[in-house]
């Protein structure tokens, strides 16, 4: 007995059934618009992806970042897909705060379970990790976690996010993070 989905994608709109878009193009990254995957593997024609944010405060207008990109496994898959960021916060906002925040999110179609391994490390006041639908809020200075993740089968796209978010009071010490996510 076959196992056979209809791919949808390559990417989807989070939160519709609009799942058969295609990449954006340079400059019109969207968070909203979210890469699909075959489990934590590539598909036969297409790398395994990711769309990326990272919201760090900056001392000046509009005081993120507000990075959005698309990140892409090696093609053709040679090794288990690992992918690792860091953000750092730059400045503060007008209030005086200061943030460091990263998040991955994807979609995934899987005819069979699979895991993943989302790490977080932080440094600043207080913070929260967030992994598919569990979470860890935190006290600083600092903070390091490592989670395996089990993403149950899915015939439509299940969308699937990690976060890591520091907060910092200090001036002198702006808060950092690191987020991985990899193929366990």
């Amino acid at each position: 007995m076959s196992n056979d989905i209809l791919r949808a994608g390559p990417f989807g709109v989070e939160g519709s059934a609009n799942f058969f878009v295609n990449q954006p193009e340079v400059g019109e990254e969207s968070a909203a618009i979210v890469p699909i995957n075959c489990a934590m593997n590539n598909w036969s024609i297409d790398a395994w992806k990711t769309v990326f944010t990272d919201g760090s405060t900056t001392d000046s207008p509009p005081y993120s970042d507000g990075l959005i990109e698309y990140i892409s496994a090696p093609f053709p898959k040679e090794e288990k897909i690992k992918i690792i960021k860091t953000g750092s916060a730059t400045g503060n906002d007008p209030n005086g705060n200061a943030s460091s925040k990263l998040l991955f999110r994807f979609m995934t179609q899987a005819t069979v379970e699979f895991k993943i391994i989302v790490s977080a490390e932080a440094e600043g006041d207080v913070g929260s990790f967030n992994f598919g639908d569990t979470g860890e809020d935190w006290g600083g200075p600092t903070f390091s976690s490592s989670q395996t993740v089990t993403i149950p089968p899915s015939v439509l796209p299940r969308t699937f996010t990690a976060s890591i978010e520091a907060i910092g009071t200090s001036v002198e010490e702006l808060p950092t993070t690191k987020l991985t996510i990899e193929e366990a």
